[in-house]
């Protein structure tokens, strides 16, 4: 992805690479929710999938297990008409519905809209309100936080070098790929 700014191959050469590599991946799924644990032994089984839309395999696994899936996810992924799919460029809205479908093709992901299963997207729906067109099993549940920070305190030496300074920015770039040969 560095290498090609998205999930479609740049050249040829690179679709056997790819192919490959989610061999691999969707050969170690069922193992990774039925084998114990690795380091530990510890006997596992998985009871349900919390998985996101590009994941791959999610829903095989959960039917094979016959467990249930719930998909979460901070962009949309399930078609609708009121807006495009955030990874395709399409400017008029009778492409937006069918934008999902070309881009979960192109990414070799479940191969098929998601409406079906239980979906909860992570954003405000102050921001982005759920579509009219998205059914009962889809909504917008608003961020997710974790209170793991309510009791930190942080070391004294950092306070103090937090105090002598102007307040500090902070720029994250989250889950972006950087090319490590670009650094």
């Amino acid at each position: 992805m560095a290498r090609n700014k998205g999930f479609i191959p740049s050249a040829p050469g690179e679709i056997s690479t790819q192919r490959k590599q989610l061999k691999a991946i969707i050969e170690s799924l069922l193992a990774a929710c039925t084998e114990p644990d690795i380091e530990t032994g510890v006997p596992f089984k998985a009871q349900a999938i919390i998985a996101n839309p590009p994941a791959y395999g999610h829903v095989h696994v959960a039917e094979a297990l016959g467990i249930p899936i719930h998909i979460f996810f901070t962009m949309p992924w399930t078609p609708t008409y009121e807006f495009p799919h955030p990874l395709a460029r399409v400017s008029q809205s009778a492409g937006y519905w069918l934008s999902y479908i070309v881009v979960d093709l192109l990414i070799c992901t479940y191969h098929g809209s998601i409406s079906h299963l239980p979906t909860g997207y992570m954003w405000s729906p102050h921001l982005v309100p759920k579509p009219i067109d998205w059914g009962p099993l889809v909504d917008v549940v608003g961020y997710c936080f974790l209170n793991l920070g309510s009791k930190y305190e942080p070391k004294e030496e950092f306070l103090q070098w937090i105090q002598k300074g102007t307040e500090p920015v902070y720029i994250g770039f989250g889950s972006m790929i950087v090319n490590q040969n670009s650094l």
